[in-house]
């Protein structure tokens, strides 16, 4: 994305629309989250990492116990 972009110089709704998916595909797909909690994953890759963490325990299992 260029500098130009964050200050709203565009020329066409298209690009304005482009550089909005970009943005977002980034901030959810490229940009790492550093904080403990997330363990340094991008923002989808912690979304699945919660995901899989619930379906284990609705399948009786915690702490790799199968209760």
């Amino acid at each position: 994305m260029q500098r130009g972009h964050y200050l709203g110089n565009f020329k066409t709704f298209e690009e304005l629309e482009s550089t909005i998916e970009d943005y977002i595909h980034f901030y959810n797909y490229d940009r790492l989250q550093v904080q403990v909690k997330l363990g340094c994953m991008v923002p989808c890759e912690y979304h699945d990492h919660l995901l899989s963490k619930q379906a284990h325990k609705k399948d009786g299992h915690q702490n790799g116990v199968h209760l």
